[in-house]
């Protein structure tokens, strides 16, 4: 198969096979060079090499885009992402090419944009970034460098070949049993404790219980409905905003069980409520900021240290597995999209039924 926009085929013989443009015969029609590699890679640096030489290969494309890559990426995020993405993730992407992408490439032509540049962008994010950030940077402007190559606006897809910081997953921590029990009986006593027992409850997000509606409680069958999240955004203007939108996922709007306990909780919440959010005050949503600040206050009351309120997801979903509930449950519970994401971030979880294993079979 052809890599797309490169001309650059993988052969039968197992070969790859660059096709350039390497002039015209006297009667205007094109002739063509070739070059031949063991490595995709080879054969494409060949190919760079030939197009920096060649004007005659950038006067035969004069779809070329002529502007620099600030241009480009101030059309790309309002033009191709906008009308396609969650504002969430516009802003998202937008911030990361404002803060990141624009004072290294921004002034750059777009058409010259090499390897070298983004290779030499990469390192100085790795001296100032995590590693996951760094990749977060990366997948944006590869994905406008992408669709500058699929729109004919550049000839090479500069990003093939980057060297990124090696990721490193972190595993989902949780609570221990014990911690676990000291914090729901400092929540239960206090006045805005309930959204944290509600999380060890049922894993849910924090946006997703900021962002819960009565509607949203089915108060006769003893469940929630997942339809939307509370998220603090930028405005673009320096300032922030909160955001009502639909959940992280596709797969993270879902309905979850409740228990008696939980149930009891919410209908003596709702007699006295006067908002149409569980969680909120009249037509406003609880803050995400506000109730983190709650979280980390009981937290600290109950003597746990470098807790963040997505601990308690964390906690539900090990409980969960150390009851031996079964892992497409507790996938479909969390909202993942996959048992495979499950599995990756609670493997850790698994490891005293492994040692279990280990020692019944040494027995034998």
């Amino acid at each position: 198969m052809p890599r797309k926009g490169e001309n650059i085929y993988k052969r039968k013989d197992g070969r790859w096979e660059g096709r350039y443009i390497k002039g015209r015969k006297k009667d205007g029609k094109i002739y063509y060079g070739y070059i031949y590699g063991k490595k995709y890679r080879e054969v494409k640096d060949q190919m760079i090499m030939i197009f920096r030489t060649q004007e005659d290969y950038k006067k035969t494309h004069q779809n070329h885009f002529s502007g620099n890559f600030e241009a480009w990426s101030d059309y790309w995020l309002t033009s191709v992402v906008a009308p396609r993405v969650k504002r969430s993730t516009f802003i998202s992407y937008e911030s990361k090419v404002k803060t990141h992408l624009l004072p290294s490439l921004g002034n750059k032509p777009l058409i010259k944009i090499n390897a070298e540049d983004i290779q030499e962008l990469i390192y100085r994010l790795e001296n100032i970034l995590a590693a996951g950030s760094v990749h977060a940077i990366f997948r944006v402007l590869r994905t406008c460098m992408k669709q500058a190559l699929s729109e004919s606006k550049i000839f090479i897809d500069p990003t093939e070949g980057i060297i990124l910081p090696k990721l490193v997953r972190n595993k989902g921590k949780a609570l221990s049993l014990e911690e676990q029990k000291r914090i729901k009986k400092i929540a239960s006593q206090d006045s805005k404790g309930l959204p944290i027992i509600l999380a060890l409850g049922t894993g849910m997000r924090i946006g997703e219980i900021c962002g819960l509606k009565w509607v949203d409680i089915d108060f006769v069958n003893k469940k929630i409905k997942v339809k939307r999240t509370i998220q603090r955004l930028a405005t673009g203007d320096g300032h922030t905003s909160l955001l009502e939108q639909k959940p992280k996922t596709p797969s993270s709007e879902r309905t979850i069980p409740l228990s008696k306990s939980l149930m009891d909780s919410l209908n003596k919440l709702q007699r006295n409520s006067e908002s149409e959010y569980v969680f909120g005050q009249k037509d406003h949503p609880l803050e995400p900021r506000l109730l983190t600040y709650h979280f980390n206050r009981i937290a600290k009351e109950a003597n746990i240290e470098e807790a963040t309120f997505h601990v308690l997801r964390h906690s539900f979903a090990t409980r969960c597995l150390e009851l031996g509930v079964k892992i497409t449950s507790i996938s479909s519970l969390l909202g993942h999209s996959s048992t495979k994401m499950t599995l990756d971030i609670y493997t850790h979880s698994f490891e005293s039924d492994e040692r279990k294993a280990i020692d019944q079979i040494a027995s034998l």
